[in-house]
Parts: C-alpha cells; structure tokens; sequence
C-alpha cells in the first residue's frame, strides 16, 4: 500500500508519495529567486537550510499569485536533494492506495511523463520531482492540469 501527501492547486488534487516528503508547512517568507529558473518562486530557510521553492501554479502554467497566509510549504526529495513545493491546499495524508489510471488507459497517454501521470479521477500523481520541475515537461504539465481542471482523464480524449 502507498501513502500518500494530497494537495491542490486552483482546486485541482495533486498526489504526492509520502516516502518522498520530508515535512508540510504553513507559508513563509521567500527569499528572492537566485536565478529565474523555470517554476522557481524563490527559497526558503527551513530549521537553516536554504531550500529552493518552487511554485506548483508556475510549473502548470498558471500566472503566479502573491502568497496568501492559508498556503503551504511542502518540503520533499527531488533527485537526491530537498526542495520547497509552494501549493495552495495540503490534505489529511491519503493512506489508501491513489492507483494510476487502468494499464490501457496508460498506454494510450495517461501518463504525462515519467513519473507524472493522471488518474481516471483527474488527480496528477507525482512520483517523479525531477520530471516534474524540469523545463522540457512545462507544456505537457499545462496539458494535464488543463484535462485535470475540466475532468478529462484521458479516456476521453
């Protein structure tokens, strides 16, 4: 059985392996990007170690907002090291198993890339970090989260 973190964004649920995640925190001061890497919001100090945060709104596409006190900081391994996922919403830990679309339907596009896939729910599972901040993904992340957002889940398509 996997657990795992639930978390939205703009009312679209995103799924990410608790194995993965280190800690979930209430929003924080950011300190300015070092670079403008694509998504990268800035960084954050957490218990002293300058992590890089990026905007989940930013890597789907969506025009970025000033933070609000009711968003989240969710710290996870991406590749080895930590870094900050700015999200909107974090939910109760899941501890039922968020299974990917049936095998047929994955085959036929369900998953976005690797490590990113949509389930027949319309829930973007993230088993994958380093996919899922890296700039060659970014117009297929806006893809998925357009079908996430309208309740497409690829069946359809």
């Amino acid at each position: 059985m996997r657990h795992h973190l639930i978390f939205s964004v703009d009312h679209v649920l995103c799924a990410l392996p608790l194995a993965s995640t280190h800690i979930v925190l209430r929003m924080v001061q950011m300190m300015p990007p070092a670079d403008n890497r694509h998504g990268l919001a800035g960084a954050v100090n957490v218990h002293g170690e300058v992590l890089p945060a990026y905007s989940v709104r930013s890597l789907f596409g969506l025009p970025d907002r000033p933070p609000r006190l009711t968003d989240r900081i969710v710290v996870a391994d991406a590749g080895g090291r930590r870094i900050a996922l700015w999200v909107e919403e974090a939910h109760v830990p899941q501890q039922n198993p968020v299974l990917p679309a049936h095998t047929e339907i994955l085959e036929k596009g369900n998953e976005v890339v690797p490590g990113i896939s949509l389930t027949d729910e319309g829930m973007i599972i993230i088993r994958d970090l380093l996919h899922f901040i890296s700039p060659e993904n970014a117009a297929d992340l806006k893809e998925a989260f357009a079908r996430a957002s309208d309740g497409k889940d690829g069946r359809h398509a």
